[in-house]
């Protein structure tokens, strides 16, 4: 006699529950321009500056970030090129933002970020 084993799909994987939130690096960069505006005026961390929704963000186990593509150009003459410089630095202000508010969450003590001029 042959008994079938029904056992419940759950238990049989490792299911990860998640939440996807969705920012481009243009609205990252406003908030980070901003924060860094305010935390200049007031002589604070740029950290102390970041809004609660885009903390949220940055305490996700897990970040993707996307690159436009489309913004990629080798060629230094196309008008294109100034703009991907651009995106290259917005895309690593985002990285460098996250990298210091996890340093500072896990208690690694945060430099200060250079001043730049927006």
């Amino acid at each position: 006699m042959i008994k079938r084993l029904e056992i419940p799909r759950r238990e049989l994987y490792n299911i990860i529950e998640f939440d996807v939130y969705n920012i481009s690096g243009e609205d990252a960069d406003v908030i980070f321009k901003a924060a860094a505006t305010l935390a200049k005026e007031r002589n604070l961390s740029v950290l102390e500056m970041i809004p609660d929704n885009l903390k949220a963000i940055l305490d996700c186990d897990v970040l993707v970030f996307l690159i436009d593509s489309s913004r990629i150009t080798i060629d230094d003459t196309d008008p294109r090129y100034i703009e991907m410089l651009d995106y290259d630095g917005l895309m690593a202000n985002l990285v460098l933002l996250f990298v210091l508010h996890r340093s500072s969450k896990y208690g690694v003590e945060a430099v200060k970020l250079p001043q730049y001029s927006y």
